[in-house]
C-alpha cells in the first residue's frame, strides 16, 4: 500500500473560509481511497498563488521536502494546476520522481505517471498551458484596474481614513483630525505626538488598528490628500502626461501637502542626532559638549527633572553634565529675545509668484505634445522645444521647493511668552533648530545646584537659515 500526501490549494480566500480547500481535499481523499492508498499527511495551501513567483508556498515546500525524505510514496491533489502553475515547480517535483522511483501521482481528473516521458511531457504542457491561462488573466485584470484608475474612480479595499464609505466624502470627524494634525506638524508638532493623541483618542485606522508613526508617515504622503489618482504606488498620468484627478474630495491644498512632504522628508527638519529613550527633551539634537563637540543626552533623574549629559568619545574620556530645567528655560528666554520685534517667515504665505510661470510652461508643454500626438507636427520639432522648455521648468521647480524650504516650519511670527508656554515639547523643538545650531556647554568651574549662565552659548544659524560654523566653548 503506498503512503501519499494530499495537496489543497486556492489562489484567493481573504476572509479564510477555506470552502475551497475543504471541497478539494474530500475529492483527494476518495481518490486516494479507491486506489487503496493510505493518506499519511495532508498539506494545505490556502489563499496561496501559485504563479507569482514571488509567493512562497509553505505546505508545498514541506511536501517536496517529505517527498524526497521519503516520508511519501506519492501525492494526490484535485488537479495539477491546483499543484503548479510555474514550469520550475513542475520541475522540481519531476527531479524528485526521476530518483525515487515507484511514486505515485493523482489528480481527481486521472493520473499522470512523473516517472514517465511521456508522462512528464503531457505534465508540461497542461503547466504551459495554465501559467499562459494566469498570465492572460493578470494582464486582463491589469488593464482593467489601469482603465478604473485612469477614470480616476476609487480602489476597492478598505475605506480610506478621512472618507466616509463612499470613499468619495470626506469623513467629518477624521478629515477634521487630519486637517488639524497637518496644521500642528506643519507648526513643529511631530508624528510621535499626534500618533499618541490619535491613540489616546480611541482614533483608529479604518482597519481598526491602532496608529503608529510609519504608519501615519505613509498615510501623510498619499497623493490621494490631495485627490490625485495613484496606480501601482505612482501618480498616474494620462496620455498628455497630466496627473489623473480623483472622483472624490481632496482633503488638503497642494501646497500643504507640499510642504508636508519637504518636512518629513528633508534632513533639516528632523533633529540631527538620534534621541535615546522614550521621553525627548526640548533640546535633544541640539545641545552639545562644550569639550568634544558630541550630542548631549537627556536623562530623567525626578518626577518633571532631568538633565543632559555627555561621557565623552573614545580616547576623550570626561563627564559633561548640566541641568536640564535650567538649560531649557535660559534658552527660551534667550530665543524669545532674538526674535522679539522682528517680522519674521513662518508658514502662512502660500503662494509662490513663479507659480504661474510654471503653468506656463507646462501649458505649453502640453500643447507641444498635443500637436505631436494629434501629427500636427514630427517629432523633430516637438522634442526640441519640449526640450527647452523642460529645462526651465526644472529650474523654476527647484526655485519653488528654495521657497518651501524657506517657508515651511512653525509659524514664528506669533511667539510670545505666553504662546511659547503654550506649545508642546516638539512645537518649541522645531522653534529651537530653526534659529540654533547648537547650544554649547561649557565644563562646570564650580560645583552647586544654580545653573551657571555662562556655562550655556547658544550658536544661532546665519540669516537664511544656514547653520553658522560650530567650535567648541572655551
Amino acid at each position: 500500500m503506498s503512503n501519499v500526501g494530499i495537496y489543497a490549494r486556492i489562489s484567493e480566500d481573504p476572509k479564510d473560509q477555506r470552502a475551497g480547500v475543504q471541497r478539494q481535499r474530500e475529492d483527494a481523499l476518495k481518490v486516494a481511497d479507491l486506489r487503496g492508498w493510505s493518506v499519511v499527511e495532508e498539506y494545505i495551501d490556502n489563499d496561496l498563488s501559485a504563479y507569482k513567483r514571488a509567493v512562497v508556498r509553505p505546505s508545498f515546500e514541506l511536501m517536496l521536502r517529505d517527498l524526497q525524505a521519503g516520508k511519501l510514496d506519492g501525492i494526490v491533489a484535485y488537479d495539477l494546476d491546483r499543484f503548479v502553475r510555474q514550469p520550475r515547480d513542475l520541475e522540481r517535483a519531476i527531479d524528485i520522481y526521476e530518483e525515487r522511483k515507484g511514486l505515485v501521482f493523482a489528480t481527481v481528473q486521472g493520473d499522470i505517471n512523473l516517472q514517465s516521458a511521456d508522462g512528464r511531457t503531457m505534465a508540461r504542457v497542461m503547466v504551459a498551458f495554465a501559467n499562459k491561462s494566469s498570465a492572460d488573466t493578470g494582464r486582463r485584470v491589469a488593464r482593467a484596474h489601469l482603465e478604473t484608475a485612469l477614470s480616476g474612480k476609487p480602489v476597492g479595499g478598505f475605506r480610506p481614513f478621512g472618507w466616509k464609505a463612499n470613499k468619495t466624502e470626506l469623513h467629518p470627524v477624521e478629515a477634521a483630525a487630519v486637517k488639524s494634525a497637518v496644521d500642528r506638524i506643519l507648526a513643529g508638532a511631530s508624528l510621535r505626538t499626534i500618533v499618541r493623541e490619535w491613540n489616546d483618542a480611541e482614533i483608529t485606522t479604518t482597519a481598526g488598528g491602532p496608529w503608529k508613526q510609519a504608519t501615519l508617515r505613509q498615510y501623510l504622503k498619499n497623493p490621494r490628500l490631495v485627490g490625485l489618482r495613484t496606480h501601482q504606488r505612482e501618480v498616474l498620468k494620462d496620455e498628455q502626461g497630466k496627473p489623473v484627478k480623483g472622483l472624490w474630495e481632496p482633503m488638503l491644498t497642494t501646497g500643504q501637502w507640499d510642504r508636508l512632504a519637504l518636512l518629513m522628508t528633508r534632513p533639516e527638519a528632523r533633529s540631527r542626532v538620534p534621541r535615546k529613550g522614550d521621553r525627548h527633551y526640548l533640546l535633544t539634537g541640539t545641545i552639545r559638549c562644550g569639550i568634544c563637540s558630541s550630542p548631549m543626552y537627556g536623562n530623567r533623574y525626578a518626577e518633571g527633572r532631568h538633565y543632559y549629559t555627555c561621557d565623552g568619545v573614545v580616547g576623550v574620556k570626561h563627564t559633561c553634565t548640566v541641568s536640564g530645567i535650567g538649560t531649557d528655560a535660559l534658552v527660551g528666554k534667550l530665543l524669545l529675545a532674538h526674535v522679539a520685534g522682528e517680522e519674521l517667515k513662518g508658514s502662512t504665505s502660500s503662494v509662490w509668484e513663479g507659480d504661474v510661470r510654471i503653468a506656463e510652461l507646462q501649458g505649453q508643454i502640453d500643447s507641444i505634445m498635443g500637436a505631436f500626438l494629434a501629427g500636427t507636427i514630427s517629432g523633430d520639432v516637438a522634442f526640441p522645444r519640449v526640450q527647452a522648455l523642460e529645462g526651465e521648468l526644472g529650474d523654476m521647480r527647484n526655485g519653488r521647493s528654495e521657497w518651501l524650504l524657506a517657508t515651511t516650519g512653525p509659524a514664528i511670527r506669533r511667539i510670545t511668552p505666553k504662546t511659547w508656554e503654550a506649545m508642546d515639547t516638539d512645537q518649541q523643538r522645531a522653534i529651537v533648530e530653526k534659529f540654533l545650531s547648537a547650544v554649547l556647554i561649557r565644563p562646570a568651574k564650580r560645583r552647586g545646584n544654580t545653573l551657571d549662565q555662562e556655562r550655556v552659548v547658544p550658536v544661532w544659524r546665519e540669516a537664511g537659515g544656514e547653520r553658522a560654523p560650530l567650535a567648541l566653548a572655551r
